[in-house]
């Protein structure tokens, strides 16, 4: 019975595979040609030729990993299905991650040593975690779920540096979370495997990504880690907010507090970034800021960084004081002139249109404060 089913896993996954991929005669650099939703044939191959070995279980991580990678490829699809049925049997010697390194394959897409007992708990979970970032639409809970990937996965890595697949992964994963101290290391594990000779399109396109980022040589890294680390000064700032205004009306015939929504749009501007009030009627920003914030020298967003202008030209003053919550996405100000306050929550990180209209800064507070 073992042999019966042997041969007819391993016809049904020959059989997977395309005429162009069974054909001797056929140029081996076609496959790059081949569709980036579809695992490329020689991998195919190679897990018919693990099948036929009786090599089961490193069959299984083959494919658990491919499917990650290509989740469209039916044979990869109704090769699981078969496998998940075949028993499991002993692996002959394992092969390595560079044995051939100039051979054109893909050798970030296999798993390349036979794992056992919790390394293989270990190697399955990563795969699910990356699954389950892959299929989820939440892009915070997605972010989160990539972090936790790339936590568990450094200590895996660095004891089975062989598992091209996972920095495969990792590269992918540094990307997404802007990391590139982390790309940089998973790239250079994949060129070091052969990656810039692979016929594996999306491995490609993810070697690509790296180099277009300059992430494949350490200027690259330590231009992007100075980038990022100046945008955290203002990126937290630079956007769009709505909220409320309120003040307090000295008008003898409309005297009393009153508040309106608003929406004010921040933008860098050198070292600082400015704040315009955004038009209710044109949706486009006035032409002159009302709120300045200025990097301290202690790093800190308190009362100090900002000034708000009250005319034209324009005319800066210190706030009376500032107060930062919910993880930077809402906050206060507060400020003598009419005793107003500004409470904002944060909408977006895009700058929108350029300023439009040219208004004073006290027209604008005026604007802000107009009731609807």
């Amino acid at each position: 019975m073992f042999v019966k089913f042997l041969k007819h896993l391993s016809l049904v996954i020959v059989l997977l595979l395309p005429a162009t991929a069974r054909s001797a005669a056929q140029a081996p650099n076609n496959s790059a040609a081949q569709s980036s939703s579809q695992a490329p044939d020689e991998m195919i191959k190679k897990l018919a030729d693990l099948v036929h070995a009786g090599r089961y279980d490193e069959a299984r991580q083959s494919v658990a990993g491919l499917l990650i990678l290509y989740p469209d490829d039916q044979r990869l699809v109704k090769a699981k299905a078969l496998l998940d049925n075949a028993p499991t049997a002993a692996s002959p010697a394992p092969t390595t991650l560079a044995s051939n390194p100039a051979s054109g394959e893909s050798a970030p897409s296999q798993s390349s040593t036979q794992l056992t007992g919790m390394d293989r708990v270990d190697y399955e979970a990563l795969l699910d975690l990356a699954h389950q970032a892959q299929q989820n639409s939440d892009l915070a809970q997605q972010k989160i779920l990539l972090q936790q990937f790339m936590n568990q996965s450094g200590p895996f890595i660095q004891k089975h540096p062989e598992q091209s697949l996972i920095w495969q992964l990792r590269a992918a994963a540094a990307i997404s979370l802007n990391d590139p101290e982390e790309g940089y290391n998973a790239g250079q594990k994949l060129l070091a495997a052969g990656a810039a000779d692979t016929n594996d399109p999306n491995l490609m396109r993810l070697m690509a990504q790296l180099k277009n980022k300059n992430w494949l040589d350490l200027q690259g890294v330590a231009d992007a880690k100075a980038k990022i680390e100046e945008d955290k000064k203002y990126g937290w700032l630079v956007g769009t907010w709505t909220g409320v205004n309120s003040w307090f009306q000295k008008a003898a015939f409309d005297y009393g507090k009153r508040q309106n929504n608003v929406k004010i749009e921040f933008v860098r501007s050198g070292s600082t970034v400015v704040g315009y009030i955004i038009n209710q009627k044109t949706n486009m920003r006035f032409g002159v800021p009302i709120l300045q914030y200025t990097v301290t020298a202690t790093g800190k967003p308190d009362a100090s960084a900002w000034t708000y202008n009250i005319g034209t030209p324009i005319k800066w003053q210190p706030i009376d004081s500032f107060i930062l919550q919910n993880g930077s996405a809402t906050m206060e100000l507060n400020m003598k002139y009419e005793q107003t306050k500004f409470v904002f929550n944060k909408l977006s990180d895009d700058p929108g249109d350029a300023p439009g209209d040219t208004i004073s800064s006290s027209n604008q507070l005026k604007t802000a404060k107009k009731k609807k």
